[in-house]
């Protein structure tokens, strides 16, 4: 006997029987199932259960920012403040599954990402300043590494910059409130000790 593939792309198996007090219908190439059902390998016809609802958890878990929404902070429907101590090379695991770490702070104002943050969360966005010069919005091997982000800057974490290069105002210093940004000059070189600032991850 041939069966009919199952249709894996577009549907799950809701259950592998009819409902109760119904006659199962015998089903083959030549005698296909109603609409709304699938012939089984058993050559039973199944109900089939639309994608688009057996994938809503996946949906509501990309709507999460982090990867530990506990320790989590919606900032908006684009960008949560996510925090957590991480080792070099894992910053961007704080982010939720489809997100990553901000280049900008996405729908936020620049108002919004300093006054309505209770930690901090620095951004994908490296920075370096020599002597007492503007910060230079670029990496360095060299200087002092800087990296900005939005939340609440108590004097050892940050500054409040101006920089004409981002619209980001807080900056994050190396080996200050518990970053350290001494291995390399990316996001990806980052280290973090602190557990109550983070990353700030946004939703591509």
């Amino acid at each position: 006997m041939t069966y009919r593939p199952l249709a894996s792309v577009c549907f799950l198996l809701a259950a592998c029987f009819q409902s109760p007090g119904s006659i199962p219908i015998r089903c083959d190439l030549d005698n296909p199932c109603p609409e709304g059902q699938m012939c089984s390998q058993a050559g039973l016809c199944v109900a089939l259960l639309p994608m688009d609802l057996a994938t809503q958890p996946d949906q509501a878990l990309a709507s999460v920012g982090c990867a530990n929404s506990s320790t989590g902070q919606k900032l908006s429907e684009q960008v949560w403040g996510c925090a957590g101590a991480f080792a070099v090379g894992g910053a961007r695991a704080l982010c939720g599954r489809g997100w990553d770490i901000c280049k900008a702070h996405g729908d936020l104002t620049p108002t919004q990402c300093t006054n309505s943050v209770s930690s901090f969360y620095i951004a994908d966005a490296p920075a370096y300043r020599v002597g007492t010069d503007p910060l230079i919005c670029a990496t360095t091997t060299v200087y002092r590494r800087w990296f900005g982000g939005c939340g609440a800057i108590p004097p050892f974490m940050g500054l409040i910059f101006d920089a004409t290069c981002t619209t980001f105002r807080y900056w994050a210093l190396d080996q200050g409130g518990g970053y350290d940004f001494s291995a390399g000059p990316t996001i990806d070189n980052a280290a973090n000790t602190n557990a109550s600032v983070g990353v700030l991850c946004c939703k591509p």
